[in-house]
C-alpha cells in the first residue's frame, strides 16, 4: 500500500502511522512520502515496508519506530538533524548498517533501544557526543556495552535495567562525568562494579536492585542521594557510607547474606532494611532519619537510640526483637507498625505525635498504655494475651479502628462510645470479652460498620448518616437491630449466624441498597417491606427457618440475583414476574412451596436452581426462558414433569437429580449447546 500525497504534502511536518503488531500492518511503500521534504516528527511503530526506503528524513528531529524489522533498507537516510530516536522491541543487531547513518546524527539527544533482544552489544556511539539518554532497558541478551560509551560526557541518564545477560561495565563507563542516573535492575549476571566508581562526581540515582551475583560494592560517588541494592542477595559486607554527605534514601532490602551496615551519612532521611535476615543490630542511625523500615529483619534484638526526626518505623517480623526503644519512641514519630514480634512484651511511651498505629499478632503483649488523642488508625490483630487498652486523653480523632481475634481483651480504658464519634471504619472480630460496644448508636461518620463473634445486642443505626456497609457474623447475642431509617447511603448489609435476631427496623428505607444477605438468623419472622429497594441488585435469605414471608419481593425489578435456601417456614412465594432483570435464581429446600409463580416469564434469566423443594409437583413451561444457560433441578422428589425443556436452545447445562416422580424428558437432541 503506497501513501498517496496531495496538495499540500510538502508542508506536513509531522506524521503517525502506528500499528498494535508488524501483523495489524499493511506492506507500505515509501512513494507518498517522498514530497514530505519538511518532515519534523514521524512515527512508523511495527509498520511493514516493501522495498527500500529512500527518503532522506534530512530535517527529522523524532523518529520513532518501535518493531523495526532489520531487513528494511534505507539508501538515503541522512539524519543531520535528529534528536530522538526509538527503536524498542526492534529486531536490529548491533550489525545492522543503519548504525552507520545514525553516527551523521551529531545532535542525538535520546536514544531508546528498549527489548531489543537481538542485540549482544551496543553500537558504536562515538559521533553521537550530544546524547543525554540512553535506554537499553529489557536487553535480555546484552552481554556487552561498546568502549564508545566513553565519549558520550553529556549522558545525564543510562537505563540497563533487566539486561540479564549483562557481566560486566566497561572501564569508560568511568568517564561519564555527567551521568546522573544509572539504572542497572535486574542485571542478574552482573558480578562486579568498576572500582573506582566513586569518580561519577554526576552521579545522584544508583539502582542495583536484583543484582543477584553482585558480590561486594566498590566505594561509592559522595553525590549519590538514592542508592537502591535491594535483593542483591550475595552482598555481605558494604564499603563506607558516611563519607555519602548528600544521600537521602538508602534501600538494602531483602539482602539476607548482609551482616551489618556501617556508619550512616548523616544527610540520610529514608533506610530500609527489610528481609534483611542476618544484620543483628542497627546503632548509628543519623539525626536526619524520618523513615526506617526493618521488616522481617529476625535476628535484631533491640534497636537503641531511635533519633528524634523519625516519622515511620516498621519492625513487623522481628521475631527477636524485645522491646522498642528504652528511653521511649521519638516525638516526631506518626506510624509505627509491630507485627509477628513474638518477644516484645510492652510498648510504651507512645509520642502524642502519633497517627498511625498497628499491632498484629504480638502474642506477649498484655497492655498498650498510653494512646495518643492523635491517633487516626488504629489496628489491634491476633494478639492473644492482650487484656487492656487505654488512653488519657481520648480517641477522638479515631477514624479507623480494627479490633481482630483479640479474645482476652476486656477494656478501653479512658474511652467511651460518645468519644469515638469520628470513626468512618470499624471492625472488631472475636472480642467476646469487651464490654463498651454491647450496644452501637451513633456514629455519624461511619461508612463501614463489620462485627463478627462479639457480645453485641443491640445495634442503633439512628444517626449513622454516612453508613454505606454493614456486616454482622456470629454475633449471637443481638436480638435487634433498632432503626436503619437514616442509612440512606447503605448499599450492602450482611447479616449471618445471628440465630436472636428477631427484628430488622427501617430496613425498607435504606434506598441506595444493591445487596441484601440473610443468613442463619432463625429467631427472624418476617422483614421489613422491600417495595422501596429500586437499586436492589442482590437479594439471598438462608437457613431463616420461622420466615415466612418477604413482603415486597414482587415489586424489586432491579433484581439481578434471587437466591432463598433452607427458610422452611415460607409456604408461597409473590409472582416473580415481574423480576425482568434476574439472571440468577436459585430456591432450595423450601420444603413447603407448592409452586413458584411467575417463573415461566422471567426472560432474562441465566441460571435457574430448585433443590429439595419437596413439595412441588410441577413447574411451569420453561419455553419462554429464553436465555437459560445453566439449569438444575435436584431432590424434588414429587415433580412429576419439566414442560418446554426441550425449546431452550441456549442451555449449556442441565442437572436434574433425584426427582423420583419424574417420568420422563423431553428429546433434547436439538439442543445443540447442551454438554451433557
Amino acid at each position: 500500500m503506497a501513501y498517496q500525497g496531495g496538495d499540500g504534502t510538502s508542508n506536513v511536518e509531522g506524521l503517525s502511522l502506528a500499528f498494535h503488531s508488524r501483523s495489524s500492518s499493511p506492506c507500505l511503500s515509501d512513494n507518498g512520502f517522498v514530497p514530505m521534504t519538511k518532515l519534523r516528527l514521524l512515527q512508523f511503530d511495527h509498520a511493514k515496508f516493501f522495498g527500500s526506503i529512500t527518503h532522506s528524513l534530512s530535517e527529522l528531529r523524532w523518529l520513532s519506530w518501535k518493531g523495526f524489522h532489520d531487513h528494511y533498507v534505507q539508501t538515503n537516510f541522512h539524519p543531520w538533524k535528529l534528536a530522538v530516536l526509538d527503536l524498542s522491541h526492534s529486531d536490529v543487531t548491533e550489525e545492522w548498517m543503519v548504525w552507520n547513518c545514525i553516527k551523521m546524527a551529531v545532535n542525538l539527544k535520546v536514544l531508546i533501544l528498549t527489548s531489543c533482544h537481538r542485540l549482544t552489544t551496543t553500537p558504536d556511539l562515538s559521533e553521537n557526543r550530544q546524547l543525554e539518554v540512553l535506554i537499553l532497558k529489557d536487553c535480555e541478551n546484552l552481554v556487552e556495552i561498546d568502549a564508545s560509551i566513553g565519549y558520550l560526557e553529556n549522558l545525564v541518564k543510562l537505563d540497563m535495567s533487566g539486561c540479564k545477560s549483562l557481566v560486566d561495565l566497561p572501564i569508560e563507563i568511568l568517564q561519564l562525568t555527567s551521568l546522573e542516573e544509572l539504572n542497572l535492575e535486574g542485571c542478574k549476571s552482573l558480578n562486579k562494579l568498576p572500582e573506582e566508581l566513586g569518580r561519577m562526581i554526576s552521579l545522584t540515582t544508583l539502582d542495583l536492585s536484583g543484582c543477584d551475583r553482585l558480590g561486594s560494592l566498590p566505594n561509592l560517588p559522595p553525590s549519590l542521594k538514592f542508592f537502591d541494592a535491594s535483593n542483591c542477595k550475595s552482598i555481605r559486607s558494604l564499603p563506607m557510607l558516611s563519607s555519602l554527605e548528600n544521600l537521602k534514601v538508602l534501600s538494602f532490602r531483602g539482602c539476607w547474606k548482609l551482616l551489618y551496615i556501617p556508619n550512616l551519612p548523616l544527610s540520610l532521611t529514608s533506610l530500609d532494611v527489610r528481609s534483611c535476615s542476618s544484620i543483628r543490630n542497627i546503632s548509628g542511625l543519623p539525626s536526619s532519619l524520618v523513615c526506617l523500615d526493618v521488616y522481617g529483619c529476625s535476628s535484631i534484638q533491640y534497636i537503641p537510640d531511635l533519633p528524634s526526626s523519625l516519622t515511620r518505623l516498621d519492625v513487623s517480623h522481628c521475631y527477636s526483637i524485645q522491646y522498642i526503644s528504652i528511653s521511649g519512641l521519638p516525638l516526631s514519630l506518626t506510624h509505627l507498625h509491630v507485627s509477628h514480634c513474638p518477644s516484645i512484651k510492652k510498648i510504651s511511651g507512645l509520642p502524642s505525635s502519633l497517627t498511625h498505629l498497628h499491632v498484629i499478632d504480638c502474642s506477649s503483649i498484655q497492655y498498650i498504655p498510653g494512646l495518643p488523642s492523635s491517633l487516626i488508625s488504629l489496628h489491634v490483630i491476633a494478639c492473644g494475651s492482650i487484656k487492656k487498652l487505654s488512653s488519657t486523653s481520648g480517641l477522638r480523632n479515631l477514624e479507623t479502628l480494627f479490633l481482630v481475634w483479640c479474645y482476652s481483651l476486656e477494656e478501653i480504658e479512658g474511652v467511651d462510645i460518645k468519644g469515638l464519634d469520628s470513626l468512618v471504619f470499624f471492625t472488631m472480630r472475636g472480642s467476646r470479652s469487651l464490654k463498651i460496644f454491647q450496644k452501637l448508636t451513633g456514629w455519624k461518620k461511619l461508612r463501614k460498620l463489620e462485627l463478627t463473634d462479639c457480645r453485641i445486642s443491640d445495634i442503633d443505626g439512628k444517626g449513622m448518616h454516612s453508613l454505606e456497609e454493614l456486616d454482622i457474623a456470629d454475633c449471637r447475642p443481638l436480638k435487634k437491630i433498632s432503626d436503619l431509617s437514616d442509612s440512606r447511603q447503605l448499599w450492602k448489609l450482611r447479616i449471618n449466624s445471628c440465630p436472636d435476631l428477631f427484628k430488622i427496623e427501617g430496613l425498607e428505607d435504606c434506598e441506595s441498597l444493591q445487596t441484601l444477605t440473610v443468613s442463619g438468623a432463625n429467631s427472624l419472622k418476617t422483614l421489613p417491606d422491600l417495595s422501596k429497594l429500586k437499586k436492589l441488585l442482590v437479594l439471598r435469605i438462608k437457613s431463616c427457618q420461622k420466615l415466612t414471608e418477604i413482603p415486597g419481593l414482587d415489586k424489586l425489578k432491579s433484581l439481578k440475583e434471587l437466591k432463598i435456601e433452607g427458610c422452611i417456614g415460607i409456604q408461597r412465594l409473590p409472582d416473580l414476574s415481574n423480576l425482568k432483570n434476574l439472571h440468577d435464581l436459585a430456591i432450595k429446600h423450601g420444603r413447603k412451596l407448592t409452586k413458584i409463580p411467575g417463573l415461566d416469564r422471567l426472560e432474562s434469566l441465566r441460571e435457574l436452581k430448585i433443590e429439595g423443594c419437596v413439595a412441588i409437583q410441577r413447574l411451569p413451561d420453561l419455553s419462554n426462558l429464553k436465555n437459560l444457560h445453566d439449569l438444575a433441578i435436584e431432590d424434588c422428589q414429587k415433580l412429576t414433569e419439566i414442560h418446554g425443556l426441550d425449546r431452550l436452545h441456549f442451555l449449556k447445562s442441565l442437572n436434574i437429580n433425584g426427582c423420583k416422580s419424574l417420568e420422563r424428558l423431553p428429546d433434547l437432541s436439538n439442543l445443540k449447546n447442551l454438554k451433557l
